[in-house]
């Protein structure tokens, strides 16, 4: 039997003037309905019903991040393995809303910008450009080089900045981060 679950609050609707408003008080919240799935279900296998409290052309498009530096805190740190059996670092990164640049607007994302960066490979000893980059990294967190290990649930909660950058994705602009850097540089 399907199911209800709020998933969201109002959102904001265009307005007939600037593209800009808010969702009357009394919005529904946006739901969810889905099908019970038992034991190994795929998403093929899985109805979902998703209502928004107002039409999906009312709603403003997201505008992304302007190029350049911008501070974040990394929130996520693992090792994963590539397709092709490489490994190297997982991190996710969140700017918060009080370090946007002035003129862009926080309603895009009032609860932060979330990104993620994945260009570090995990060293192998005895290869410079691998145990360079993952240096190179370190350093951009503030991190002691002076160590012979490497502890990645350590970069929770530091702060470094990120070189902003954008790419086309399936016809639309998304935000990417380009480099990680020492904040204080």
């Amino acid at each position: 039997m399907p199911t209800k679950s709020k998933v969201a609050g109002p959102a904001k609707p265009k307005s007939a003037s600037k593209g800009k408003g808010t969702a009357p008080k009394d919005s529904p919240a946006t739901t969810v309905v889905t099908k019970p799935t038992k034991g190994n279900a795929t998403m093929s296998d899985q109805v979902t019903i998703i209502d928004l409290d107002m039409n999906l052309e009312d709603f403003e498009d997201y505008e992304i991040l302007p190029d350049g530096p911008l501070p974040g805190e990394c929130t996520i740190a693992e090792v994963r393995t590539s397709d092709n059996g490489n490994q190297y670092f997982y991190t996710m990164w969140r700017i918060d809303p009080s370090d946007y640049p002035l003129d862009y607007d926080r309603e895009n994302a009032p609860n932060g910008t979330i990104m993620n960066y994945s260009r570090v490979q995990v060293p192998t000893p005895g290869d410079r450009r691998s145990i360079t980059s993952v240096k190179k990294f370190m350093a951009a967190m503030g991190l002691s080089l002076k160590t012979n290990s490497i502890d990645c649930s350590q970069w929770v909660g530091k702060r470094a900045m990120l070189n902003i950058g954008h790419q086309v994705y399936n016809g639309e602009n998304r935000n990417q981060i380009v480099s990680v850097e020492n904040e204080d540089a």
